[in-house]
């Protein structure tokens, strides 16, 4: 070959394929880097997709929540669609109307401030829970969450306008205007704990009531439906009205628009002393005879359609108790003494107070049992307990040993005493030490009531509301003497008690030269209007027969008060301890 030329190959040349030969003829599957491949990108698919996934199961957990929440704001509104709108601020005090707006969410406040806040002027301070729309939340439970529904009621004025073109809640005004009609407004809130809210979520409503005549409007509505309560209970002598811890308040739903009608089928059937209310469908009176009753009631709408529901009560007989008389022991003695109760509901739950040292009681029998101790004098008090907890009280003087001769005089300290009204009493006081015998004395008896001075027993039948806070003596032979302090609580007051400061808890305190303003409150009738009188306000404070206490007090110390409220032939009084420190 010539040379300078290159030389030209003439044999085929292989193409090198950097894939592995397939293991066998006929084998189509994936190599090992395809399927690693193919694993990491499914791998970031799923991983991208998992946020999605779960904010859309969390976004339809909050949609149902929220679903919920609407119902129940609506189930709400109903209920104050079942009470005729007069009736609407009934039982609802200003102290528990305050707490409630107080604690209104932030997202509630401003539709509190559309209208003017409203309560019931005739209710107790510690009114409101047990009221037709109650002051404190209505818990219920759905689908592993709890709602707590709320009614916010008061005033509000709107101007007049024709059937033809309604008025809304957002159109009234929050402070009166003349030529303006007043309504009563209800705002209704539904709060629940969510994911997708900051403290807690909210669903808010509001409606309109008005107490004057309304158009009427042809509707295709359901017929009422009685919805409940599904069974009450009461006590014998005991008002409806002071019934803590069931709602003698009927409810319905549905009907057509406009005020509903309450009755009682057969009457026979109610128990004596009760009533029910027509234009609000609330029990009100004082049970007199027990027993189980089946009560026939019917709810009727302006469209004259009606629903029939048979309430289901038992009137229990008041709770009483009897305890051993008087005991006295040497210390290593073996004791084994019997309470007994009868009324109320049971099972009874026992206590008492002061028991003398190695003594105890069975809380399911009542039983005192033991081996005393030590020696001492001391002052039993023994208290039962009804399965509703109404509550009975009795009270023994148990010595250990022998007391030394002119000991130390000492009257017996006694609960509380509540009780009725025009009905007898029989409350006895007991002391020890000093010589024998003793001479008793008593100030500020309930009117109605007095002591015997040589037993120490108080009796009579008390006329007059609503608390007393009387003075006992005992004096013995020699004339030492002993002072204790007995708080009687009247019961069964009707419309003749006071009903702020609260009969229940109405000892003020107050620093010196502070401003005071307290506007004491009665459930008596305002024609003619009641008149108010005090004594033994500290110094520096007033009140007026309106009933407001105002000034500032100039002096340190503890002073025992006593309002007095009259209204034509009615007076109710109400005695308590104002502290300035």
């Amino acid at each position: 070959m010539p040379a300078g030329r290159n030389r030209v190959s003439l044999r085929p040349r292989v193409r090198r394929s950097s894939h592995l030969k397939p293991s066998a003829a006929g084998d189509g599957g994936f190599t090992l880097i395809e399927v690693l491949v193919a694993l990491a990108v499914i791998t970031m698919v799923m991983t991208a997709a998992t946020p999605f996934i779960i904010k859309s199961v969390i976004v339809v957990a909050e949609q149902r929540s929220q679903q919920t929440a609407v119902q129940l704001a609506s189930d709400a509104v109903e209920r104050v669609r079942a009470i005729k709108p007069e009736f609407l601020l009934k039982g609802r005090s200003q102290q528990k109307t305050d707490d409630q707006w107080s604690a209104a969410p932030d997202k509630v406040k401003p539709e509190l401030a559309k209208m003017e806040k409203a309560w019931d002027p005739a209710a107790l301070a510690t009114s409101g829970p047990q009221a037709g729309l109650p002051t404190d939340p209505v818990t219920v439970s759905s689908a592993g969450l709890s709602f707590d529904q709320r009614w916010y009621v008061g005033r509000c004025w709107q101007k007049p306008v024709s059937s033809a073109q309604p008025g809304t809640a957002v159109d009234c005004k929050p402070t009166p205007t003349i030529g303006y009609a007043t309504y009563i407004r209800v705002v209704v809130s539904v709060t629940w704990t969510g994911r997708g809210c900051a403290a807690s979520c909210v669903e808010v409503t509001s409606t309109l009531a008005s107490t004057g005549a309304d158009p009427s409007f042809e509707v295709n509505s359901q017929p009422p439906v009685i919805t409940g309560p599904a069974s009450a209970f009461a006590y014998v002598g005991e008002e409806v009205d002071e019934n803590e811890g069931v709602d003698l308040q009927m409810l319905s739903e549905g009907g057509a628009p406009g005020p509903l009608a309450w009755s009682v089928v057969d009457s026979s059937k109610l128990p004596q002393g009760l009533t029910l209310v027509p234009e609000s469908g609330q029990f009100t009176g004082t049970p007199e005879v027990a027993g189980s009753y089946q009560i026939p009631v019917k709810v009727t709408d302006s469209a004259d359609e009606s629903d029939t529901f048979t309430l289901p009560m038992i009137v229990y007989p008041e709770v009483t108790i009897t305890v051993p008389g008087d005991q006295t022991n040497q210390v290593g003695n073996s004791v084994s003494r019997a309470n007994t109760a009868a009324g109320g509901k049971s099972p009874y739950t026992w206590a008492a107070q002061d028991l003398p040292a190695g003594l105890s009681i069975n809380s399911t029998t009542g039983v005192i049992s033991g081996t005393t101790t030590a020696p001492g004098a001391h002052f039993v008090q023994v208290t039962v307990a009804d399965a509703n907890d109404r509550t009975a009280e009795g009270t023994i003087s148990w010595i250990v040993g022998t007391p030394p001769p002119g000991g130390t005089l000492k009257a017996s300290p006694l609960t509380p005493k509540s009780v009725k009204l025009n009905t007898s009493v029989n409350v006895t006081m007991t002391a020890f030490g000093g010589t024998t015998p003793y001479a008793w004395a008593a100030q500020d008896l309930p009117p109605g009531l007095s002591i015997n001075s040589s037993t120490g027993a108080m009796t009579g039948k008390p006329t007059t509301c609503t608390r007393y806070v009387t003075n006992v003596t005992v004096t013995d032979k020699n004339g030492e003497k002993a002072t204790t302090e007995v708080i009687w609580q009247m019961r069964n007051c009707g419309n003749a008690r006071v009903t702020s400061p609260s009969p229940t808890n109405p000892d003020q305190t107050t620093v010196l030269d502070a401003v005071v303003n307290l506007n004491a409150k009665t459930n008596m009738s305002n024609n003619p209007s009641p008149r108010w009188n005090a004594t033994g306000l500290p110094p520096g404070l007033t009140m007026t027969v309106s009933g407001a206490v105002t000034g500032s007090p100039t002096k340190r110390g503890t002073y025992p008060v006593t309002l007095t409220v009259t209204n034509g032939s009615k007076t109710s009084v109400l005695m308590f301890t104002w502290t300035v420190k």
